[in-house]
């Protein structure tokens, strides 16, 4: 049966194809209905002309109508992309919008075939397709998991399967962002064009392209079903691979920043997440409000973490409305050391908590400024009650720790509700400090004075329930105030981390303030907390690359024992000795230092700030002279304690002026290398521990994993004789020469020993003091 419209649309697509013209290509794959007039013609003609029983037929029909290779000098193939073509027209033949369940699956699967069309040599023009493909299946997989009603069905399966399989489930969502991300990977992992992956305009060249537009679409969903874990591997990708995130449009600049900071928010590394955050906000056009007012609610925590509260024209902006009345009072409450304000502003039953717990914030609120919270609370007492010193009798200023006890005693009794006087009994909720999860097992809800339960199995259950081993070792408990040796470590830890200036005094309990003999014992003892937090730390932000910025992923050679030098070091010299002359430049301001120096039997640059360009004329110069050179690295020896690498080395030499010369010559290279010390570890403050809070005792952990980076610092090419006669002489004429002056040398060497033994026996018996030996033992050594 005849099938024009198909037909036409496979000759437009060809054309297209032979075009390059990828996002013309996208506006012709329509797959989101309503289908326009001729799309419905063609959709039924797919159907009556190629059922699902005759799928071969319309395979060998696009084979038939599409180009199978590019006709330029590339030559790449087109059969993943025909597959991918054969895979849409089933997809809009059999699809029905009706059914999203089955739509998202056949949306996936279509995705699935783009991705590999996308990693052929020709996947430059499906990757508008793949994005927009990306963009409609992570909307209809957040539209499915707002609806559980309609996968119901989907998750008991997928809960059946999973506890077949003894895994984790995967939701619907995470199944479509593992999908998206196999093809951000194809992206992220790009091998043509120069090694900086940029055009000689400077702007990303090939796949890499759509690098932060699959990443920003494959985040969202990670984000939207909570998968952190696999948010990572994104990032970690980024990092390592792609080029610098300011060469790509600022939209996509904005969401990659905002989904890193929240990613960095997330892991407790707020000055991170401050700086993305904050990068994101400001390149954010102002008429996004939707997109500024996201990224304000996580800056603005961040930032009161760090002890740095929002200026009353923030709140002014259009994305700020409503902002004031959630943040403000904790700013205040932060700023004055106002323990009982505080624990109420954190309250779930506060009108605002639903509000943090929706923007996930509260908890990180309540914990984390309790750093702040101390501290002020700390220098508010000072000023109440605080001796100022005084600088004629060296006193320094001090402060009774049992003074900010007393103070913190009465400004928790008065957030719990209770008296000063009144008996230590819980009687009133505990804002934010409610009681043990399992206080119900082991509390009886029975008043004061009701008899003691007795522990039987025949128990009505009326007063709870007591476990008989902890019947008599579990009492009700008071209200969770703070002792004189919680106050204490508290003021430690706050001395520990700078954010007081001074010594304790543990056997007086008193702190003691240091350094304000000439300034004013406030700003010296209480140093602002912002200034002292970012002083500890680096605008270094992992998954952020920036130009200029020296990372791993091919830019240096990571050196942890012997394999990874041997995965190193010949791609290198290979890049060296047979790239492009782009690509061969790249490799040296990548791998070398600025100073690095090049030795060689026919030309020496030295080592001076610069010298690393005489050896790139160095290489492109040996380039001009060989362009085909035959070059294979035999073994590699990496001397750890001197930082110094072995390369043997045996190539084939030939210089295109000269018909039939070749040097087939071996040689070692010595490489010394330079140590780029890793970023140091982010440091992080921690909050006071409670001893009664065990939550707080794995706060702040360190997930730094660097390794060394090195560079080469000098490179020293030795030949042997013979090696360096090969370029002089064709046909090994002077090396065969030199092989009989050398056996010539070794006979001299026998006959000189033989003739002057005297001279050993000498050294042997009368300098070195050995007289037992006869001439006959010295003549044999």
């Amino acid at each position: 049966m005849a099938t024009p419209t198909v037909d036409q649309f496979l000759d437009g697509i060809a054309r297209l194809m032979k075009q390059k013209d990828g996002a013309q290509i996208q506006d012709f794959l329509r797959y989101e209905p309503p289908w326009p007039p001729i799309y419905e013609q063609m959709v039924a003609e797919l159907r009556q002309a190629y059922p699902a029983a005759r799928q071969l037929d319309l395979e060998r029909n696009c084979t038939k109508l599409l180009p199978a290779y590019e006709e330029d000098d590339g030559g790449g193939s087109f059969t993943s992309f025909i597959s991918f073509i054969t895979k849409y027209f089933a997809f809009i033949r059999d699809v029905d919008v009706s059914q999203l369940l089955e739509t998202h699956d056949k949306l996936k699967a279509l995705l699935g075939q783009a991705s590999i069309a996308l990693s052929a040599s020709s996947g430059l023009i499906i990757l508008p397709t793949v994005i927009s493909l990306s963009r409609t299946l992570s909307k209809l997989a957040i539209g499915l998991d707002k609806r559980p009603d309609l996968v119901a069905n989907l998750t008991s399966r997928e809960a059946t399967v999973g506890a077949e399989e003894a895994g984790e489930r995967v939701t619907l969502a995470e199944g479509s962002a593992n999908m998206i991300r196999e093809a951000f990977k194809k992206c992220a992992s790009e091998r043509s064009g120069s090694l900086s992956g940029l055009d000689n305009n400077g702007k990303p060249e090939g796949r890499r392209i759509g690098i932060y537009l699959m990443a920003n679409v494959c985040l969202k969903l990670f984000f939207h079903c909570r998968k952190l874990r696999s948010a990572e591997q994104i990032f970690a990708l980024i990092y390592q691979q792609s080029p610098p995130l300011s060469l790509y449009p600022a939209a996509q600049r904005t969401t990659f920043l905002y989904y890193l900071g929240r990613y960095h928010f997330a892991n407790n590394h707020f000055y991170r997440a401050q700086l993305a955050l904050q990068a994101a906000y400001n390149q954010c056009h102002r008429q996004a409000t939707k997109q500024r007012r996201l990224t304000l609610i996580y800056l603005i925590t961040s930032n009161i973490i760090l002890g740095r509260f929002p200026l009353p024209h923030v709140y002014q902006r259009p994305e700020a409305q409503g902002l004031r009345d959630r943040f403000e009072p904790v700013c205040r409450a932060l700023m004055k050391g106002d323990i009982a304000s505080f624990r109420k502003l954190t309250d779930v039953n506060n009108p605002f908590t639903e509000w943090f717990l929706h923007w996930r914030i509260l908890l990180q609120i309540s914990n984390r400024c309790e750093v702040i919270l101390w501290r002020s609370l700390t220098r508010r007492t000072f000023l109440l009650s605080g001796n100022r010193g005084d600088a004629t009798k060296r006193a320094a200023p001090t402060l009774s720790i049992e003074d900010v006890c007393i103070l913190a005693t009465f400004l928790e009794r008065q957030a719990l509700g209770i008296g000063m006087e009144d008996p230590l009994v819980l009687t009133h909720k505990k804002p934010n400090r409610g009681e043990h999860t399992n206080s119900i097992f082991i509390y009886p809800p029975t008043p004061a004075d009701t008899p003691p339960i007795q522990a039987d199995n025949n128990s009505d259950g009326t007063h709870g329930y007591i476990d008989p081993d902890l019947l008599d070792c579990v009492d009700r408990p008071g209200p969770d105030l703070p002792t004189i040796e919680i106050v204490e470590s508290m003021v430690a830890s706050l001395v520990d981390q700078d954010l007081l200036h001074g010594f304790i005094s543990h056997s007086q309990k008193r702190f003691a303030i240091t350094g304000s003999k000439n300034a004013s014992p406030l700003a010296v003892g209480f140093p602002n907390v912002w200034a002292t937090l970012i002083a500890k730390m680096d605008d270094e932000v992992p998954g952020w690359v920036k130009e200029g910025q020296k990372r791993g992923g091919g830019t240096v050679i990571h050196l942890s024992g012997a394999r990874p030098v041997i995965q190193d070091i010949p791609r290198v010299i290979h890049l060296l000795t047979q790239s492009a002359p782009s690509t061969q430049r790249a490799t040296i301001e990548k791998y070398f230092t600025p100073s690095a120096s090049f030795t060689h039997p026919f030309c020496r640059t030295g080592s001076f700030e610069g010298s690393r360009w005489l050896i790139w004329c160095i290489y492109r110069w040996y380039k001009i002279m060989s362009p085909r050179i035959d070059i294979k690295v035999d073994g590699v020896a990496y001397d750890e304690k001197n930082l110094t690498l072995y390369v043997n080395i045996h190539q084939v030499f030939r210089i295109w002026v000269i018909p039939f010369f070749d040097a087939p010559v071996s040689l070692i290279s010595v490489l010394k290398l330079v140590r780029y010390p890793p970023l140091p570890p982010q440091p992080s403050y921690s909050t006071p521990i409670n001893p009664n809070d065990s939550a707080n005792s794995s706060v702040h952990r360190s997930t730094s994993s660097e390794k060394p980076l090195y560079f080469i610092q000098s490179q020293n090419d030795l030949y042997q004789v013979n090696e360096f006669f090969k370029f002089f002489s064709q046909f090994g004429i002077l090396s065969g020469l030199l092989l009989l002056w050398q056996f010539i040398a070794t006979a001299l060497c026998i006959l000189g020993a033989m003739m002057l033994w005297p001279i050993s026996w000498v050294e042997q018996n009368v300098i070195g003091g050995n007289r037992e030996k006869s001439l006959g033992d010295a003549v044999r050594g």
